[in-house]
């Protein structure tokens, strides 16, 4: 169930509230509420603040996962146990504090979006080893969140016509909820992206991401500032009343880069798509 409300009492002032109910049949009702005001000092310049609390409700294998291993020529020798839940495990929650900007510079065509934000997980969800008779099997278990506090902005810049610029860039950091914690998100991301209609009606596209070290959860190796450019060039066409569009996509054209463990990367790797629109 989704609500909604808006209240604008002054031509500059608005305020919205909103929530989700649902309703879950292992771990019970959830409410995720929202509350946003926003004040529009000129038609073209809005500045936002807000609060919003979101929920994750566990899995059905975090809440009744049952994972053994036997041996193939006897099926009733068990000779491991990899996971067993206890179905205990709570909902994970995120607490959201964010302001922010919203501004259109006609004369430049240039838009910039901005925020800054602190977060608070809280019950998030891990698995740990408990022992049951001669295994150790893992179980989903609720512990202390991360805090993080960070701000991002986007440029969104058309200098002439069929000419398109972008800058997205986020900057994190992170208080450990848990001594077991790494550092899952990198501190600085950064994706530049070129959009260009060129002569013939094609239009070519090119996007640039790098990132600071960091490290999935669950075990991946540190992965040391992955960068990555991909180039596309795309045709649209029109066959009779059909649309369609042929293009050529490069991807990681400077050279493949770690996603996970040392030896699991992002190869170079280019393709060709055909769309036709009915």
């Amino acid at each position: 169930m989704f609500g909604n409300l808006e209240w604008r009492p002054h031509p500059q002032w608005l305020f919205q509230a909103g929530g989700t109910y649902e309703g879950h049949s292992y771990t019970g009702g959830t409410f995720s509420p929202r509350m946003m005001a926003s004040f529009h000092m000129q038609p073209d310049h809005t500045l936002r603040a807000g609060i919003t609390r979101a929920v994750r409700a566990p899995t059905f294998f975090e809440l009744r996962g049952d994972t053994r291993l036997f041996l193939a020529t006897a099926p009733t020798t068990q000779v491991g146990w990899t996971f067993l839940s206890s179905g205990t495990v709570k909902p994970e929650t995120l607490i959201t504090h964010e302001v922010g900007y919203l501004g259109r510079f006609r004369d430049l065509n240039l838009s910039i979006d901005a925020r800054a934000f602190v977060e608070r997980m809280n019950k998030r969800i891990w698995f740990s080893a408990r022992t049951v008779g001669a295994f150790t099997p893992n179980d989903a278990v609720n512990r202390p969140g991360p805090h993080i506090h960070g701000f991002e902005y986007q440029f969104d810049w058309r200098p002439v016509a069929g000419t398109r610029l972008s800058l997205a860039e986020s900057h994190l950091r992170s208080e450990r909820g848990d001594a077991a914690e790494t550092r899952e998100a990198p501190f600085r991301n950064t994706v530049v992206t070129w959009m260009q209609t060129l002569p013939g009606n094609f239009e070519l596209s090119a996007i640039s991401t790098a990132a600071t070290p960091f490290q999935w959860a669950g075990g991946g190796d540190l992965i040391n500032t992955p960068r990555r450019l991909d180039l596309r060039l795309g045709k649209p066409f029109a066959l009779g009343a059909t649309r369609g569009e042929f293009s050529v996509t490069a991807q990681a054209i400077n050279g493949g880069y770690q996603v996970y463990k040392a030896n699991q990367r992002f190869n170079r790797r280019s393709f060709a798509t055909l769309r036709l629109d009915f």
